[in-house]
């Protein structure tokens, strides 16, 4: 340290408060531009009138002009086109159409330690299927079970598969099983749940759930 006095204050009420002049008719006097981003990117047309009004105490501008395009702006205010709907033909048997997401890792592991699980819903019967993994990569052999149980139920074959191109249903084990079924299988764009609307849009409810049990479980426990 070198000794010098960087500043000095006086105590109020167990506060310092410095002791300098007020900045505020420094920090008031600003471009209409960064006014605009200091208020949070706000219409331009409503700080004009908050300076030409006078509705803020020491709001002051000493340069009128702003940026043909804002991009924070432009990026903000982005928004997706509306999903078209569906509108085609519905499925008319069981089995003709499964959608299939993967969720995890969970913070709190699920039944058996599991962190992740799968969702193989029935878009005739809207029923759904829930596995539970240790690994990802476990969802092939679950798939596989699955997949056998409802043929042996329904009487029926599984026609297309629909998911999201993750790394576990695009792969070449994958690829062979639809190839030795005769499954089609069918991939979403990315970052669009709505394509896949049979296995995505359950997924925020699913998470909660295998996460809560164990942890309540623990409480009765420890109670």
């Amino acid at each position: 340290m070198n000794k010098k006095i960087a500043a000095c204050g006086t105590r109020k009420d167990r506060l310092y408060h410095l002791d300098m002049a007020p900045m505020s008719d420094i920090a008031a006097v600003a471009s209409l531009q960064l006014w605009h981003e200091r208020l949070g990117h706000v219409n331009v047309a409503g700080v004009k009138r908050m300076i030409k009004n006078k509705d803020v105490d020491g709001l002051k501008s000493n340069y009128m002009v702003v940026k043909d395009i804002c991009e924070p702006c432009m990026y903000g205010n982005a928004a997706k086109t509306p999903m078209p709907s569906a509108g085609g033909v519905r499925v008319t048997r069981r089995l003709q159409l499964v959608h299939s997401d993967l969720g995890g890792p969970m913070s709190e592991p699920a039944c058996g330690e599991a962190l992740y699980f799968g969702t193989f819903t029935h878009d005739f019967s809207r029923r759904t299927d829930v596995v539970f993994l240790h690994k990802k990569s476990n969802l092939l052999v679950k798939y596989k079970k699955c997949l056998t149980r409802a043929q042996l139920h329904t009487g029926n074959k599984i026609k297309v598969l629909r998911s999201d191109k993750g790394g576990e249903y695009v792969s070449s084990a994958f690829k062979a099983l639809h190839d030795e079924k005769g499954t089609t299988h069918q991939t979403t764009v990315p970052d669009t749940p709505q394509q896949n609307a049979g296995g995505c849009h359950q997924d925020g409810g699913l998470h909660q759930e295998p996460r809560l049990q164990p942890c309540a479980s623990r409480r009765k426990d420890a109670s």
